[in-house]
């Protein structure tokens, strides 16, 4: 595997326990022009916890700016 396809890869930037948290971050990582994913979302019903709860994931290569733009929500200096 590539370099750029090891980039173009997705992973999980994070996990919710409700899919409308998921959901949220997702619409913020867009407007940051981040193309992401969500898994897990209809398991979740089920059994929210055993799975990791419903994940966000993001292309490799965005994974960090991902993770400081949920770092910022969570410190409450995104405007949201």
């Amino acid at each position: 595997m590539g370099k750029n396809e090891r980039n173009n890869r997705p992973v999980v930037a994070a996990s919710f326990l409700y899919p409308n948290e998921a959901h949220v971050f997702r619409g913020l990582l867009a407007s940051e022009g981040i193309e992401s994913f969500i898994f897990h979302e209809r398991s979740t019903m089920y059994t929210p916890v055993s799975i990791g709860g419903v994940q966000v994931a993001v292309r490799e290569r965005d994974l960090e700016k991902a993770r400081a733009l949920l770092r910022e929500v969570k410190k409450g200096k995104s405007g949201f």
